[in-house]
């Protein structure tokens, strides 16, 4: 009798617990539905000030960038149609796609390789000129609880280990908590559940006016930008400007060149040399920093029900002969160690291992293909459209992979 009894207990144990995870589930699916919607139908201004639009045109590219209503440079999104699998890539002007046109990106590229294997997927472009890791969890922070993606790609530059930006969130995480959190995202919010990413003031950000800008007020801005900065620089970094080939000056002081690149050399020529040495305290450090703003990447897109991954970026003058030799031309300092070294992507997959997320580089395939031309613009430094196409052809096996796993 007293076995029959505890089965008889154990059972409705059981069934108790069955009925009340079912009646989670669907708390969970009915809040989503009635107060939470999908995708929003206004404008936002995750990056940039909605339709705004800019033109350039230098010496070696000329493109259009559009903004669409959500403030990122991608098409408009459609509110009524989400696919099976929603991916929003993060990073700065590689991913955003400097000097191409948004269909010639690695994202879209990415995108329609992914299609044409029969996955349902869109990939939106998050990307930002100038950004580094923690304006990545910044963006985080911003995109993905608006846009709840199922899968979120990291962009990370080679030097990006090197930019030292401080963690934008240094909180331990909990790992069960997070779980809870990522689990049933909706009721959590219901509880009034606000993490450090949520608004806490309730007023929606200001929208900027957009903006219209030609290419021949781009090239304006560009060159007073290089004659303000070489008005304020060292007689040391004068000096170095003055040493360059006639070419870069021109094109410098004309507003056909990314003054960035330029007083970058002037003001630091061993900018690429030293992130080769990881051992350094300062290298430790700046990596250690770079796994934090992952961590909090990797924690908000779990709250909202995604998981996240790190693609590695390749640097032109780490993995192409001619890119090599153009940064030299620019005022930096080069070794033929910058061509075979492993440290970038050590880097990378050291921050990747310490924040939990799967990391693939491609400086192999571009390595492959050292001496081919036009992959990276000659000067500029960016990934051409054919760049774009190496890489998301290299990338692409490990992103499906992602999406038809579902890999956490």
């Amino acid at each position: 009798m007293k076995v029959t009894n505890t089965i008889k207990n154990l059972l409705l144990l059981c069934g108790s617990l069955v009925f009340l995870a079912v009646l989670i589930l669907l708390l969970e699916t009915a809040l989503g539905r009635i107060f939470f919607a999908e995708t929003p139908t206004g404008k936002l201004q995750l990056l940039f000030p909605p339709g705004s639009e800019e033109s350039f045109e230098t010496a070696e590219f000329s493109y259009t960038v559009s903004i669409n209503q959500l403030g990122l440079r991608d098409r408009e999104i459609d509110p009524a149609r989400r696919p099976e699998c929603r991916i929003i890539a993060i990073g700065d002007s590689f991913t955003y796609g400097f000097g191409v046109n948004l269909e010639d990106t690695w994202v879209k590229t990415l995108e329609r390789r992914l299609r044409a294997s029969g996955l349902d997927v869109e990939i939106i472009n998050c990307g930002s000129p100038g950004a580094g890791p923690a304006d990545y969890a910044w963006f985080a922070k911003k995109i993905i609880p608006v846009l709840k993606p199922d899968l979120v790609l990291v962009g990370l530059l080679q030097d990006d280990i090197g930019v030292g930006d401080p963690p934008l969130l240094e909180t331990e995480w909990n790992d069960a908590l997070a779980w809870i959190r990522a689990s049933f995202p909706n009721i959590m919010r219901f509880m009034g559940q606000k993490q450090p990413w949520e608004t806490t003031t309730g007023q929606p950000e200001e929208i900027a006016p957009s903006q219209v800008k030609s290419s021949q007020l781009n090239r304006e801005l560009d060159a007073n930008a290089m004659r303000v900065n070489l008005e304020q620089a060292s007689p040391e970094a004068r000096a170095r400007f003055d040493l360059l080939e006639p070419v870069v000056k021109e094109r410098a002081l004309s507003g056909n060149l990314n003054p960035f690149m330029i007083v970058s050399a002037l003001n630091g020529p061993n900018y690429y040399v030293w992130r080769l040495t990881l051992e350094t305290n300062t290298m430790q450090d700046f990596i250690d920093r770079t796994a934090a703003n992952l961590t909090y990447i990797r924690t908000v897109a779990e709250y909202c029900g995604g998981h996240a991954a790190v693609l590695g970026i390749p640097l032109g003058p780490y993995v192409n002969r001619h890119s090599h030799e153009a940064v030299q031309r620019l005022g930096f300092e080069v070794t033929g160690e910058m061509l075979t070294t492993d440290a970038p992507d050590r880097g990378t997959e050291l921050a990747s291992k310490q924040a939990g997320l799967p990391c693939r580089t491609a400086t192999g395939a571009f390595r492959e293909r050292a001496d081919q031309e036009g992959l990276f613009f000659e000067l500029d430094g960016h990934l051409t459209p054919a760049g774009h196409a190496l890489y998301a052809e290299t990338v692409s096996p490990f992103v499906e992979e992602l999406v038809r796993t579902g890999t956490r």
